[in-house]
């Protein structure tokens, strides 16, 4: 069983972290590839990113049930939902080993440090 069928991805992301501006090529590629086995959540735009159609979590209900401290994070849930793992920021070998795709973000630069998430944010956790 390859990555594509065994496991589904949450990515959690915001418009206004330049590292999640930057993988948004990644993001049209993990949709062309995981297709419904995807879930994007977005923390501040929900015009962002242009594919897939994003989840609104500017309320941050997701985030704080997920525990999300850097954006962007991507998860893998198991086929019963459960998280098997996560990664966040960006480091294009982490990401193509994570998600079995080989050439995953091959024009984009090696390495970005993730955002701080909204959660993060002074006043949030009220």
């Amino acid at each position: 069983m390859n990555q594509a069928t065994e496991f589904s991805y949450v990515l959690v992301v915001k418009k206004d972290c330049p590292t999640c501006a930057l993988i948004e090529p990644v993001i049209e590629q993990l949709a062309d590839r995981f297709n419904t086995d995807l879930s994007v959540y977005v923390q501040d735009d929900i015009s962002f990113p242009a594919a897939p159609i994003p989840i609104d979590d500017t309320s941050l209900e997701y985030s704080y049930t997920k525990n999300i401290e850097i954006v962007p994070t991507l998860i893998r849930l198991t086929r019963g939902a459960e998280e098997e793992s996560r990664i966040y920021g960006w480091d294009r070998k982490q990401w193509q080993e994570f998600t079995g795709i080989e050439d995953l973000g091959q024009q984009l630069t090696e390495f970005k440090p993730g955002c701080g998430s909204k959660t993060q944010d002074p006043g949030m956790d009220e």
